[in-house]
């Protein structure tokens, strides 16, 4: 008898899976992300994950290894090469930045930084050229970098210099 009520429970449970399912891609009322970097930035403002998602997959995701742990920012800014072993199979890595100092306000709106993948790689993720701006936590920055690299440029502003340390 329980096993035969775990059976009709079991198939009742998949059948309301595959309806949901079918349901739900038929239902995609999903809109395209914009073209421009700025729509991007909005959409994203707009739809943010859950914050535990983000802690999930960001401890397993590579984090990217520079030589330098900290470095210093000026006005000039500071274009630093990305070169990855060409033995890794994997196409992300994460480039997660804090500003330890030099922000001259709580958004931290002084400090730029941008990056810039080797010959458009990820353009078609729209990933080639990624700026950062502060979001809810300002002294951080989070970009992805691709497999073959690129140029990570930090640049500080309105004040004489910054400090950015890679974590």
């Amino acid at each position: 008898m329980k096993l035969k009520l775990m059976v009709v429970l079991l198939i009742v449970l998949a059948a309301g899976f595959v309806f949901a399912s079918i349901y739900g891609s038929r239902n995609n009322s999903a809109a395209p992300l914009p073209p421009d970097q700025d729509g991007r930035i909005a959409w994203m403002k707009q739809h943010q994950p859950p914050a535990f998602i983000a802690g999930l997959i960001g401890r397993f995701s590579p984090k990217l290894v520079l030589p330098g742990n900290q470095t210093t920012i000026t006005f000039t800014g500071i274009p630093i090469a990305i070169s990855l072993p060409s033995a890794t199979n994997t196409r992300f890595r994460t480039a997660k930045i804090r500003i330890t100092s030099g922000c001259v306000d709580s958004s931290c709106s002084n400090v730029q930084i941008n990056y810039e993948s080797v010959g458009g790689e990820g353009s078609d993720m729209k990933l080639a050229k990624q700026a950062w701006t502060p979001s809810n936590q300002p002294d951080e920055a989070s970009l992805v970098i691709l497999s073959q690299g690129g140029t990570l440029t930090l640049k500080c502003q309105l004040a004489p210099s910054c400090v950015a340390q890679l974590e």
